[in-house]
């Protein structure tokens, strides 16, 4: 009969020294939760991301001046986030695409409108998170370029589905080898990405159910196809990483594509002496998904263009690339043998 009152304080002092321990921030949240999350780090971690402009801290993190130490790829993944959410800011805050072109299509366009809006928002968000969190790492931030953006709805629009594919496929790739927090932050925005194109794809009357995976790209490709928006001149940085040449199929550098049929390729000057000296040794390199990259062959026009057979089996979004070596297995040695590129296709059956 001794042990009941002894038992009962010894339980509160626990309870009490645990709550103690929590952050000021986690104190209000009750005890189980807090627990269940693991740890005090991935609790304030993961509150982090719900509090856009609050801290995301990692084990490199000071509490008293709000500074984090970031790994070079952590930095560089940030780098090449914000070029991406620049240039999506600019995108999804174009006007012109809640235009209606007829009175049966207004109520279309002013439901794209609303999500375009509220897309805009969390672009927004998105965009002021990753910059605090470079900027508490001591390097310096990446400005916004002026922009060079399609003139009508229909390619507008398009654009938006593509630049959501190419940030969902580079920051899967980048979240791989960044720091935890840049890590959670990256994946985080590139499920948000996800559902974005779902809803965008509403709109266009795409289906996405039939891709079984998204597509990675890297950042080196990624890259490339932002500055093919930004005006010449414009950008402020340059990111350390290789600027390669024009590829187009079918005359655009992004747009739809049939399985199985033949297109036209192009590429700019500054891959013609490459193509000039390996003459049958280049391909046309097909990523999609999550299957090894498919090369086909390249019937050469001149030195500046040539066709090729889109893969029967591709589905869903697929980048495209000017390459040697058609038994490269990555998509990272891919990246390293690219002559042009990329082009960002959607496939119709």
């Amino acid at each position: 009969m001794l042990l009941l009152p002894l038992r009962l304080p010894v339980f509160l002092l626990v309870s009490v020294d645990l709550a103690l321990l929590l952050p000021p921030p986690l104190r209000a949240i009750p005890l189980g939760r807090a627990v269940s999350l693991g740890s005090r780090q991935v609790a304030s971690a993961s509150a982090g991301l719900y509090r856009p402009t609050g801290a995301l801290l990692g084990p490199g993190a000071s509490q008293q001046n709000g500074t984090i130490s970031l790994s070079p790829s952590s930095v560089s993944a940030l780098q090449l986030a914000l070029v991406l959410k620049n240039l999506g800011v600019s995108v999804f805050n174009e006007s012109r695409v809640v235009e209606p072109r007829s009175p049966s299509a207004r109520g279309d366009t002013e439901g794209l409108a609303s999500l375009v809006a509220e897309i805009a928002v969390q672009e927004q968000t998105q965009l002021r998170t990753l910059r605090s969190l470079l900027r508490r790492s001591g390097n310096p931030d990446v400005p916004s370029c002026q922009y060079d953006l399609p003139s009508n709805v229909t390619e507008l629009s398009f654009l938006m589905v593509t630049l959501k594919s190419i940030n969902l496929g580079v920051f899967m790739s980048m979240a791989e080898a960044a720091d935890g927090p840049v890590a959670i932050l990256l994946s985080s925005i590139a499920s948000v990405d996800a559902k974005h194109i779902a809803l965008l794809g509403e709109h266009s009357h795409r289906n996405a159910s039939g891709q079984s995976f998204d597509t990675p790209a890297t950042p080196a490709w990624a890259y490339n196809f932002a500055l093919e928006y930004s005006q010449p001149g414009s950008c402020s940085v340059e990111l350390p990483l290789p600027i390669l040449p024009k590829l187009s199929i079918n005359k655009m550098t992004s747009g739809h594509v049939r399985p199985g049929a033949n297109v036209s390729v192009e590429w700019d000057a500054a891959a013609k002496y490459a193509v000039a000296q390996l003459g049958n040794q280049v391909f046309v390199a097909w990523v999609n998904q999550v299957a090894q990259p498919v090369f086909t062959a390249l019937t050469l026009f001149d030195e500046n263009s040539g066709s090729t057979m889109v893969p029967p089996s591709l589905s869903g979004t697929a980048f495209a690339v000017l390459a040697t070596q058609p038994k490269l297995t990555s998509i990272a040695d891919l990246t390293a043998a690219t002559l042009a590129g990329p082009v960002v296709v959607s496939s119709q059956p």
